[in-house]
């Protein structure tokens, strides 16, 4: 039992180290990737430092490390590789760094909390390692998972052979069933008009209905491309197991089921379709009439479409699902309304843009709550961060009082970013819950300067090493830094 229990133990410590040695070869691609895209007139590098302060709650000594502490990412390249740095820092020391430096050949690191010695190996053999690695995972997960799988391999001349036959069916009957006028038309919850625009309204009758779905039987029972696209969908879904599951609310009650249940259950809704659509059509048809369903789309002189509605009347209850839409050269508002007599759902908001910003906001309502969530943001369009975003401001507050703000601007020093990240209102969210901060923030600061060093000491090639040996420097550098760490 011991040995089973040892050489489990070695097991997991070489999966911890090989999915170290990925993350590692991850950094080291995107430092390859950035050193590309780095001309040598720039040539500076990049450093970051990640920064966090809190307020509010009992925090102790574990508030101030947190104020004094932070992450540090260095980016730069030297005469012949790319270098990548990254440390935890407490005040001006580093409590715990890692030092990278990638070329074409090979990849050095070094922990130096963990000693002198840089470990090194050629780009080959790491990327032999991490597709190990992968593979190994997949055993240990009992299931082989093959990366073709999550691409579904179905042509476009099957699905348009599939589904012509009832995109016509439903163009005829659309046709057939809509009503058009020219005139003005209104947005109930924008409060404009639309003085000179065109109304269709599709209001079907109960025989027409019960025809279309009577057609559409049809077409399932005798389109073999239809079959074929539903039995290609259903070997799409089968070739996931093992990677996703599906759930099922319609009974009330989530109830999950694997890939093959669910693809037995496409195929099996298919082969029941026409035989359900023929047996229900009529009645279909009468209650969609008896509550009286109509669409309405309204299309503006400018051939915009600013309003999209279906109603609905059922049991003395009227329902309105409707889109909205006024749009200017520069400004989009919208309102997205689900609205059962006087109790309303909707997402609305406005947003406005030109070459130089982008600005809006945006808000969840619920008519019995409130706004459930509110967005506002102005983002500048012609400066972004050393990072890659947008110069501006966000905000976001929910009901419960929770607020995230994010605002990206210059930082302290010429050329530099600040990118602040602040939650607050959390208290009210823990409620009772000791020691929990009320505000959190974080800071980002950004440099455009090359501070990272390449690794120096004693080199070792690793590139050869075995299993066994791979752990036993892993467990050898642990060790260390645990040792380094009770100073």
């Amino acid at each position: 039992m011991r040995e089973r229990s040892a050489a489990f133990a070695r097991g997991r410590r070489f999966l911890a180290f090989l999915a170290a040695l990925s993350m590692i070869l991850v950094l080291l691609t995107s430092t390859f990737a950035m050193a590309e895209s780095v001309s040598p007139a720039e040539g500076s590098g990049l450093t970051v430092k990640i920064s966090g302060s809190m307020e509010g709650g009992n925090l102790g000594a574990a508030g101030s490390i947190i104020e004094s502490g932070s992450i540090n990412f260095r980016y730069g390249t030297d005469a012949d590789g790319a270098l990548l740095n990254a440390a935890v820092s407490l005040g001006d020391t580093d409590f715990l760094s890692l030092l990278l430096k990638a070329t074409q050949e090979k990849i050095a690191l070094q922990i130096p909390q963990a000693g002198e010695d840089v470990y090194e190996m050629s780009t080959q053999k790491a990327a032999e390692y991490v597709t190990e690695l992968i593979s190994g995972l997949q055993d240990a997960a009992g299931t082989a998972i093959d990366p073709e799988a999550l691409i579904p391999h179905i042509s476009e001349e099957l699905i348009t052979e599939a589904l012509s036959p009832v995109m016509g069916a439903l163009s005829e009957h659309i046709a057939a069933n809509t009503a058009v006028s020219a005139g003005a038309f209104s947005l109930e919850k924008l409060g404009r008009t639309y003085e000179n625009g065109t109304v269709y309204t599709y209001k079907p009758t109960a025989e027409e209905i019960e025809k279309f779905l009577n057609n559409l039987a049809d077409i399932a029972e005798s389109n073999e491309a239809l079959g074929e696209l539903i039995t290609g969908v259903a070997d799409y879904v089968r070739g996931l197991e093992g990677i996703a599951t599906f759930t099922n609310t319609a009974a009330g009650s989530p109830e999950e089921f694997d890939a093959q249940q669910t693809a037995d259950a496409i195929e099996q809704f298919y082969a029941e379709l026409p035989q359900t659509l023929h047996e229900g059509a009529g009645e279909i048809g009468q209650t969609l009439e008896a509550m009286d369903a109509t669409v309405n789309v309204g299309i503006t002189e400018e051939g915009v479409p600013a309003l999209i509605e279906l109603r609905l009347t059922q049991d003395g209850q009227t329902l309105r699902a409707a889109l909205e839409l006024a749009v200017t050269d520069h400004d989009v508002t919208y309102y997205l309304v689900l609205q059962i007599d006087e109790e309303e759902y909707a997402v609305f908001g406005n947003t406005e843009s030109d070459d130089n910003a982008l600005k809006g906001h945006h808000t969840i309502y619920q008519s019995s709550m409130g706004s459930i969530l509110d967005v506002n943001y102005n983002l500048h369009l012609t400066k972004r961060s050393l990072l890659g975003l947008f110069y501006g401001e966000i905000f976001v507050e929910t009901v419960t009082g929770l607020k995230l703000d994010v605002i990206i601007g210059e930082g302290e020093s010429a050329g530099s970013d600040r990118h602040s990240i602040t939650i607050s209102g959390i208290a009210a969210q823990a409620g009772e819950e000791a020691g929990v901060p009320d505000i959190v923030t974080v800071h980002v600061d950004s440099i455009p300067e090359n501070t990272a060093v390449a690794p120096t000491g004693n080199p070792v090639d690793i590139s050869d090493y075995t299993p066994e040996q791979y752990t036993e420097l892993f467990d050898r550098i642990v060790e260390n830094i645990t040792a380094y760490l009770n100073q």
